[in-house]
């Protein structure tokens, strides 16, 4: 698992706008920061797609798009990879994981994901998330994925949240 950055400002307040207000103009931004912070190990693998991390249906109504999606649509087109459909991994409707404690958070996910098989089978996956928190989302859905027949993936998310200190 890989992050860019860390979600701190001016991060946080440029991927506030895009997520929750549909500033598009900003997107460039982004994917430039995930250009120039790429994994140190992406010239090392073999990637046959990449797949961004999907929303329920009912949150990709409400938001009018998939910001993972955009991110890695436009981080393909740089780097020549085949996108896999949005329908290629369906996620079922559960609490958003911003609003869990860390210990819930890995329950919450636990089933939430359906995969195509047909589409993942012996592929080398890149997984694309805007920010990564506990990373329970990303572990069980590559856990689906692997269950699904995937060769090997891989995750590379623009932010991570820092750990708190107590």
């Amino acid at each position: 698992m890989w992050a860019s950055v860390y979600y701190e400002p001016p991060l946080s307040s440029l991927l506030h706008a895009f997520k929750h207000q549909g500033d598009m103009s900003v997107l460039p931004a982004l994917v430039e920061i995930m250009r120039q912070h790429p994994p140190y190990w992406l010239d090392e693998v073999e990637v046959d797609a990449v797949l961004a991390m999907p929303l329920s249906k009912s949150r990709r109504i409400y938001r009018g798009f998939n910001q993972a999606d955009e991110l890695a649509v436009r981080l393909a087109g740089i780097y020549g990879w085949q996108v896999l459909h949005p329908n290629t991994v369906f996620r079922h409707p559960h609490a958003p994981q911003s609003t869990l404690k860390r210990a819930d958070r890995q329950r919450n996910v636990r089933h939430a994901f359906e995969v195509e098989k047909s589409l993942v089978k012996n592929r080398k996956l890149l997984l694309i998330d805007d920010v990564v928190t506990t990373g329970a989302t990303l572990a069980e859905l590559s856990r689906i994925l692997k269950r699904a027949g995937a060769q090997s993936i891989f995750c590379w998310s623009l932010a991570r949240a820092q750990m708190k200190k107590f």
